[in-house]
């Protein structure tokens, strides 16, 4: 059965030049050339065409040696991203792998033909869009080492790269493809000193004591000698009676509280109510910049808590709930993403009697749920209806652009009204 079904599984295309826009445009021209030429007998049209065939056809050749010298090779390549988790801003290295069809097999040396370049092409995108396109030399291919910058927090996919063959004149091209894993190949967390002025209020939570246990014994190895200021009610009296002296039990510390934070990321942009993100962030969704500043806030309450005692647990769109300390959380952060509509849901609390929501304004000013576009977030209602009764929910809605308080304002009127949650705008 699986023979079969190997048999019946198809095997990769071998990739041909395929000609580009200006190919076909010279292989058009010199075909009027030709025709001209040929309709009124000149010379120097017959030449152009002769000079424009000449170049496609090395063009064409060149090219197609290439990729069949390297069919093999390009199969077997493999990048790896070393050290995956890094801060945005911070610097990656791509390092290049070969699998050897046979031990001791040499890896390929790869050169270029004349008037033919071979670039690698990194390709990596986050779930909005915020894509990192890069070419490398052939000197990459050769030394197997290079470096690149990821300059936007997110976690980066990749499902392949490609092997670009191709002529300088901008003729033909082919495409090797090399494939990766569906796993992320690296995550870009937030960057605390960018953060550091989104300083927000750290409201709901919960506090848990565990109570001191009591050792009653007799025993003088846990027994000490009764000062003044001692509990009365630790005297042992029993041992008194034997030694005429007062004694008081040892026992054990009472804990401290426990305290425990709970935030979640509402991610869901309502492309309606946000610009096109700056140029740095190129084709990412609307929402792609504002979800960077909910996880920078994010971050710093992180922070906070590890500096107070405070025990995290963050969630967001999509997501499960983790708790961790301050690096792990920022690790974490690399993932939210600016969600679409019904795109990710929020993960569920109920064991939580408090807990903090950071959300994007989700409501157009003046509107309510069900009255034109920008009228809700499908993820956060679907969260609050499903709550249980008695959770508390302090919920902001985070901007940073002025022109979203009117909308931040409007959806902390709209979802402020609902039972057990104390809804505001906050601006980052």
């Amino acid at each position: 059965m699986n023979a079969e079904r190997e048999r019946e599984k198809p095997r990769a295309a071998l990739p041909l030049p395929v000609p580009r826009a200006l190919g076909i445009f010279a292989l058009l021209l010199a075909a009027l050339s030709g025709l001209a030429g040929r309709a009124r007998s000149e010379t120097a049209l017959y030449l152009i065409a002769f000079m424009l065939f000449a170049c496609l056809a090395y063009s064409f050749f060149a090219v197609l040696v290439l990729v069949l010298v390297y069919r093999g090779a390009a199969r077997r390549l493999r990048a790896r991203i070393a050290a995956d988790k890094i801060v945005a801003g911070a610097e990656a290295h791509l390092s290049l792998e070969y699998d050897a069809p046979f031990p001791g097999a040499r890896s390929p040396r790869f050169f270029q033909a004349p008037a033919v370049i071979i670039r690698y092409k990194l390709k990596l995108a986050t779930k909005d869009d915020k894509r990192i396109e890069l070419y490398f030399s052939r000197s990459f291919l050769t030394r197997r080492q290079g470096v690149f910058t990821v300059p936007l927090r997110g976690a980066y996919f990749g499902r392949y790269d490609e092997l670009i063959i191709r002529d300088i004149f901008g003729f033909f091209r082919a495409v090797f493809r090399v494939p990766h894993s569906s796993a992320s190949r690296v995550r870009a967390a937030p960057a605390l000193s960018a953060a550091e002025a989104a300083r927000i209020p750290r409201s709901g939570g919960s506090e848990q004591r565990d109570e001191g246990r009591i050792t009653r014994t007799d025993d003088l190895v846990e027994q000490r000698p009764y000062t003044p200021g001692d509990d009365p009610r630790r005297i042992n009296w029993k041992l008194y009676g034997h030694a005429g002296d007062l004694f008081v039990r040892e026992e054990d510390r009472e804990p401290p509280p426990r305290a425990r934070f709970v935030l979640l990321l509402a991610t869901e942009a309502a492309p309606s109510l946000f610009r096109s993100p700056p140029a740095a962030y190129g084709q990412a969704r609307r929402g792609a910049a504002e979800v960077d500043l909910l996880c920078e806030a994010a971050l710093v309450l992180a922070a906070d808590c590890a500096a107070f005692g405070v025990e995290m647990v963050i969630g967001f769109s999509g997501g499960e709930l983790f708790a961790g300390g301050v690096r792990e959380t920022a690790e974490a952060l690399a993932f939210p993403w600016a969600a679409a509509d019904g795109e990710g849901a929020l993960p569920r609390a109920d064991g939580e009697k408090e807990l903090t929501i950071l959300a994007l304004p989700c409501v157009g000013a003046g509107k309510g749920p069900g009255k034109g576009s920008g009228s809700g977030s499908g993820s956060l209602d679907r969260f609050l209806a499903e709550k249980p009764a008695a959770q508390r929910v302090h919920l902001l809605f985070c901007y940073g652009d002025e022109r979203l308080f009117g909308p931040a304002e409007a959806s902390a009127h709209v979802y402020g009204r609902q039972e057990g949650v104390y809804a505001r705008a906050f601006r980052l």
